[in-house]
């Protein structure tokens, strides 16, 4: 049997495309719902934001996530205690993913849900102001797993 994520791969391939999740299109409402956002935001693919792009970055020996201009510092907190344990890190955010090609714009976590592993996936359009990631972000290295892992749990 073919994993979700297989499948919207190989689409993506045959198509040669790259993945648009529609259950959370690049757009305003995606971010909120039920109010005017205070930013109109550009959705950028990490290829648009960083030339070198890298979906996680372990020769950092510090945590160095910052919650960006609409961040919350408290799922940074959460995430500087993820990052430290690296064997549950690695089953949340597989390691297997990388901006290299072939490239789908498709990534998966799993999120711990209702007392079981949900696997989650998103595409790599994230929400920018003025150029720079609206939400968290890697302070001092490339790495976008923060910004993906933000928009999986807020599917």
């Amino acid at each position: 049997m073919t994993s979700s994520y297989e499948r919207i791969k190989n689409e993506c391939k045959r198509k040669n495309i790259l993945w648009e999740d529609p259950d959370f299109p690049a757009i305003q409402t995606s971010v909120f719902y039920h109010q005017t956002p205070p930013f109109t935001f550009q959705w950028k693919r990490p290829h648009e934001i960083n030339p070198h792009p890298i979906f996680v970055n372990d020769s950092n020996a510090y945590f160095d996530i910052v919650p960006g201009k609409m961040g919350d510092r408290w799922f940074v907190s959460c995430l500087g205690i993820l990052y430290l344990s690296k064997g549950l890190f690695y089953r949340v955010v597989p390691a297997d993913q990388t901006f290299d090609q072939p490239y789908y714009g498709v990534f998966r976590f799993r999120i711990w849900w209702c007392g079981e592993w949900q696997e989650v996936l998103v595409d790599d359009r994230l929400p920018t102001i003025n150029g720079k990631l609206a939400f968290l972000q890697a302070q001092h290295s490339n790495s976008f797993w923060p910004g993906l892992l933000e928009k999986a749990y807020a599917k």
